[in-house]
């Protein structure tokens, strides 16, 4: 079976290949108008419209997207954080978590799936935590979000201070329960 990944970015697909080993990528270059809601759930129904829209004639369709929210701050920046990065960067994120005693981070990922004739969504919160300041230098091609971010079990650790073990721990935690995990077990079920 083929998926059709649709994304602005080749390598978002990357994380595709090594977690459905028995289902060959394709990547579907398309620049997508996220609109500016807070609501990723919105923002993948919406891209994955505009993909089946711009690639009508193909199914198995995936898309996804992925913010970062933080309760104590109404859930700012969400889907922006690029933005959030590139104007109050992470001292100006620190800075508006200075007086606040919940700490607590998401990651919220939402895929969205076009099988020919439905669509499906998988959602994934990925709950961790806000540490007092920035620490560590290995962000592993992510953002610069982990110098701030922990998550379980490393309570006293930024997921840039993670040793190799440690960060292959925290992935198996986190791949064992995310979207991609939720979308290969509905493959396994659903495809034949």
């Amino acid at each position: 079976m083929t998926i059709y990944f649709a994304s602005s970015s080749k390598k978002k697909k990357e994380n595709y290949l090594h977690r459905l080993p028995d289902t060959s990528i394709e990547h579907l270059p398309i620049d997508f108008n996220e609109g500016r809601s807070m609501n990723i759930s919105e923002i993948t129904q919406t891209k994955l419209t505009q993909a089946r829209e711009a690639f009508s004639h193909t199914s198995h369709i995936v898309v996804e997207d992925t913010g970062f929210f933080i309760p104590e701050l109404h859930g700012f920046p969400g889907p922006f954080v690029k933005l959030c990065l590139n104007t109050i960067g992470i001292d100006g994120l620190l800075t508006l978590m200075q007086d606040k005693t919940d700490r607590t981070a998401i990651f919220r990922t939402v895929l969205g799936y076009f099988d020919g004739k439905q669509e499906y969504f998988f959602t994934y919160d990925e709950k961790g935590f806000l540490l007092h300041k920035k620490d560590g230098s290995d962000l592993k091609g992510w953002t610069e979000i982990l110098t701030i971010y922990g998550h379980r079990p490393f309570y006293d650790k930024r997921l840039s201070q993670l040793s190799t073990d440690e960060y292959e721990r925290y992935l198996h935690i986190i791949e064992s329960e995310d979207c991609i995990a939720q979308f290969s077990q509905f493959l396994s079920h659903h495809i034949s």
